[in-house]
């Protein structure tokens, strides 16, 4: 690991921490609070433009450090096993989610409550829903980049010994706290769902499977009834 790599990967790490919780607990604050018609979709554009340049920087880690492709999770998933239960189980929940969200919607009830200051994000409009898309598929890619790559990898090298999965439960709390915007029971159920991508990260040896399911999960938000 070069010097770059390491303080790139040091700056990564103190905005997961100390800034991403404190930055989105303030946008979903401010957003629920006003008025402005656009505001939504002015939000969404600023964090595809924060998740990407996270990644961009996270990315420049990697190239820097002169680690292999297989060293930051980025091979061909193994399936077997573990990982593959664990592919399955949330693919049946997703499905399931998925009707339930859909039978809701044709049957006109209403929202499901939401955790926190989520609310103030679900869209409501068609351009707002497409923007939301966008969003979705790029928290799949960005957030698993960093909380199940380059953390995840900075950890391991920090702690050599320690085993991958237990790293990847670790790490599942900083991503339960980006979400502090969802005040303490969407944290717990973030950090769940941290805890569970990397495992599967772990046990399947790529971050493939974690990003489409994450994305997915997101999606979801959009077969829901509109608030």
């Amino acid at each position: 690991m070069t010097a770059a790599a390491v303080a790139l990967a040091a700056a990564l790490a103190v905005y997961a921490v100390a800034i991403e919780p404190w930055w989105g607990a303030r946008v979903a604050r401010r957003l629920r609070a006003t008025r402005d018609p656009g505001a939504r979709v002015g939000v969404y554009k600023l964090i595809l433009a924060v998740d990407w340049t996270h990644t961009a920087v996270a990315l420049l880690a990697f190239a820097l450090s002169g680690l292999a492709a297989p060293d930051v999770f980025l091979a061909a998933p193994d399936l077997g096993g573990l990982g593959g239960m664990i592919v399955l189980g949330a693919a049946v929940g997703l499905l399931a989610g998925a009707v339930g969200g859909l039978v809701a919607a044709r049957r006109g009830g209403p929202a499901p409550p939401t955790p926190g200051d989520f609310e103030a994000l679900v869209p409501r409009t068609h351009r707002e829903r497409r923007w939301f898309a966008a969003v979705a598929v790029t928290a799949g890619v960005c957030e698993e980049i960093l909380y199940r790559g380059v953390l995840l990898a900075g950890a391991s090298l920090l702690l050599p010994g320690a085993p991958l999965w237990a790293l990847a439960l670790g790490l599942a709390a900083v991503f339960g706290l980006a979400h502090l915007y969802q005040g303490p029971s969407g944290v717990a159920a973030t950090a769940a769902v941290g805890a569970m991508l990397g495992v599967l990260v772990a046990v399947t040896g790529s971050l493939l499977p974690a990003i489409v399911l994450h994305a997915l999960m997101d999606l979801r938000v959009l077969l829901l009834p509109r608030p």
